[in-house]
């Protein structure tokens, strides 16, 4: 709870969480397809099959792609050690979080099953699944709940062994599901065998399973639900160039497949590997391997099988919709990989912006497929891409190429500003292989920055408060301000000034403190800090999102903002732009703005804050607090608070000083003397301070700093030193 004294209104939270509604995936479907085959998502669920192992370890590996993305694991109806199993964390944009889970949730035997895992998030985050036997991971993407399907079609490697045999699990997420498997091949359920042309019918409840293994074959065996699933298919124990391990992949459904697919080789490999291609109906495909071509006639339900050579990509094309699986077989010494499955992408699902894990103790590759005009263009941890070669697809024009990740970095980021391309991320290791897509994070670009320095202190702060489930009003506040603020780089509609002002001046309204001391003034600068950089950051966002409009003004209550867009001049300049907001001004030179330009046109804002000098006033220059000179406690703030921010944000050290017009609020004395202070926050303490400042001019009115950087700025007032 907070501190007495000191309390958020409740209508400022209502305002704050919904002042713009935080978007859930945007539903960028497939133009084959008719559902989704997005990658980021709020809810999943998943199950992790039996395998060949004496010790299993699984984890889910969650990537967030927003600031304070609160995420709970946990395994439904899960009664493995007479308890169920959930655990919390939080992602910050950037990161992926390994969350362990218990060995007993692998499902023995062909059963009905309630240990489903549910990932379920408060903001878009994407997962990787991933099942450890015998220390030989395999990993799959996970499909959020929203890109469920009703309709799948089976897909494993054959059985070659006793020991080896294919399986699939089948879940839900709604409650009273009936799904019903039309049997292909042979497969086991519970005490019974069925066989080709058999039928089985199940009714699952919500987040309840069932797992089948096929005695013989089962490619091709399709299963149709009433509601959404989630399928998982896998091998047991399937060895071929290597020693025994275990496979597995969520598949996709029919109404997402795509018909054109590129398969680039692994960059290791030395040995044939597979594709298999599955129709839903009579499909007319056409297979390439280099410049080796056939057109295959399929049926519904066929599976057809073809090679992958080392070196050699594949091109597929057919007439309707497909599904593509790659399955690497493995590969005998001196590389000694592990067998995975990977679902391809298909062409049309291409996107502009990737996410990727790279895997601890693998060398970590990413395989890129992109138009041969726009490979220069492709960024990777915001580096071009270099020093990589690109192999032409013949059948296309595309191309392909492989580039090493380093191995220092977990998570990375790749895209291209224009043309959609494909990543799969790829990983070999002694006796160990993985391949999965890349995550798409297109639908969560950010077009303007949300955090500094001091935001994302604040947020390490307030995320152990949330794991530990207390209750802070700061934190409450700093979580739906940095909602808000993603949610207007994210979206693609202009957002007016009013709508900036509106939620900080509710909250400016109805902010209430009492006389408080040191432990309350500690809590009264963090977010006075906070609410400031949050307003600049607005503000531009504001600017960047109306690039049509040059100007923009709001004055409320409690603030007045004016923006400037400015397109940067080719050449040195020497024109000064005046930015006025209530009775201040500031003067900024087109050269500091030229400086901070990334994009065509670069943002300025200026903001006139009404009532926040009662605020943040004398008491942080009190005994106690940062640098605080001993002549300014007897001084008074005697200024409005006003805040410049330029293109990202704050910027320091200009070549050409910022110029602030402040109007006193009581009339100067002739025995006083005017300092131009900015606010600074260090370790948790907040003070007025005179660095980098200083006051040309300053008459009974008004007086002008100078200010060497931006920041937010006021005027106090005391006795010179001839009158003290």
């Amino acid at each position: 709870m907070g501190r007495p004294g000191f309390t958020f209104p409740p209508m400022f939270f209502f305002l704050g969480l919904f002042w713009f509604l935080p978007p859930a995936s945007v539903q960028r479907t497939n133009t084959i397809g008719t559902c989704q085959t997005e990658t980021l998502g709020r809810e999943f669920i998943t199950s992790y099959m039996d395998d060949c192992g004496n010790s299993s370890q699984f984890e889910v590996q969650i990537a967030g792609y927003f600031a304070f993305t609160s995420v709970s694991v946990s395994i439904s109806n899960y009664t493995g050690d007479g308890g169920r199993f959930e655990e919390k964390i939080m992602v910050n944009r950037g990161e992926m979080v390994r969350v362990s889970l218990p060995e007993s949730v692998g499902i023995k035997g062909v059963i009905k099953f309630s240990k489903v895992v549910l990932v379920k998030a408060d903001k878009d985050i994407s997962v990787v699944s991933v099942s450890n036997k015998d220390v030989n991971p395999e990993t799959t993407v996970l499909y959020p709940v929203s890109c469920l399907g009703n309709e799948h079609y089976i897909v494993t490697p054959p059985t070659e062994s006793l020991d080896s045999y294919p399986e699939f699990s089948v879940m839900t997420y709604e409650d009273r599901n009936l799904v019903t498997v039309h049997v292909k091949g042979k497969l086991r359920y519970g005490t019974r065998v069925y066989s080709t042309g058999d039928t089985l019918k199940i009714i699952l409840l919500a987040f309840q399973g069932y797992r089948l293994q096929g005695i013989a074959n089962v490619s091709g065996t399709r299963i149709v639900s009433e509601k959404p699933v989630a399928v998982l298919v896998g091998q047991v124990c399937f060895c071929t160039s290597t020693k025994c391990n275990h496979v597995f992949e969520q598949l996709l459904p029919v109404c997402s497949w795509g018909t054109t697919y590129i398969i680039p080789p692994l960059p290791w490999q030395k040995v044939d590997e597979i594709v298999y291609i599955t129709a839903s109906q009579s499909t007319t495909v056409l297979y390439q391997l280099g410049e080796q071509a056939e057109t295959v006639t399929l049926a519904g339900g066929s599976v057809l099988q073809r090679p992958v050579k080392p070196s050699i990509p594949v091109y597929i094309s057919a007439n309707v919709g497909i599904q593509v699986v790659f399955y690497s077989v493995g590969a005998a010494i001196p590389n000694s990989s592990h067998a995975f499955l990977m679902n391809v992408p298909d062409v049309a699902s291409y996107c502009r912006m990737y996410s990727i894990n790279a895997q601890e103790g693998f060398e970590n590759f990413a395989l890129m497929v992109a138009n041969t005009a726009e490979t220069g263009a492709i960024i990777l941890d915001n580096q071009p891409v270099r020093d990589v070669v690109w192999n032409r697809v013949p059948g296309t024009e595309l191309v392909w190429s492989m580039h090493m990740l380093a191995p220092a970095i977990r998570s990375h980021a790749v895209e291209h500003p224009s043309s959609p391309f494909a990543l799969l991320s790829v990983g070999t290791a002694a006796m160990d292989s993985y391949g999965i897509p890349g995550s798409c994070r297109e639908d969560v670009t950010f077009k303007c920055q949300t955090e500094t320095l001091e935001i994302k202190e604040q947020m390490e702060m307030c995320k152990d408060v949330f794991l530990q489930g207390s209750t802070s009003e700061f934190c409450s506040f700093v979580n739906s301000t940095l909602v808000n603020l993603e949610t207007m780089c994210a979206q693609d509609r202009a957002v007016s000034l009013q709508e900036v002002a509106g939620p900080f001046g509710s909250f400016l309204n109805s902010f209430t403190l009492s006389a408080g001391g040191n432990e309350n003034k500690r809590e009264i600068a963090s977010t006075m800090t906070f609410l400031l950089q949050s307003v600049e950051l607005a503000a531009l966002t504001a600017a960047l999102m109306s690039p049509e409009i040059t100007t923009q003004t709001v004055t409320t209550e409690s603030m007045a903002i004016k923006t400037l867009l400015v397109v940067p001049a080719a050449g040195p300049c020497d024109e000064v732009f005046r930015l006025r907001a209530q009775e201040e001004t500031m003067d900024i030179h087109c050269d500091t703005i030229t400086r901070a330009a990334t994009e065509d046109s670069v943002a300025v804002a200026f903001i006139s804050y009404s009532t926040l000098d009662s605020i943040i006033d004398k008491r942080f220059l009190n005994e106690g607090d940062l640098m605080a000179d001993e002549k300014l406690r007897n001084f008074h703030l005697n200024s409005r608070v006003v805040s410049g921010a330029v293109g990202a944000g704050r910027l320091m050290n200009l070549s050409k000083p910022v110029n602030f017009t402040l109007r006193h609020r009581q009339a100067k004395k002739e025995e006083e003397e005017a300092l131009c202070v900015h606010w600074k926050f260090i370790a948790g303490k907040g003070t007025w301070t005179p660095d980098g400042c200083t006051a040309l001019y300053t008459n009974s009115t008004h007086t002008i700093c100078s200010c060497n950087h931006l920041s937010s700025f006021a005027l106090l007032m005391g006795l010179s030193p001839e009158w003290r």
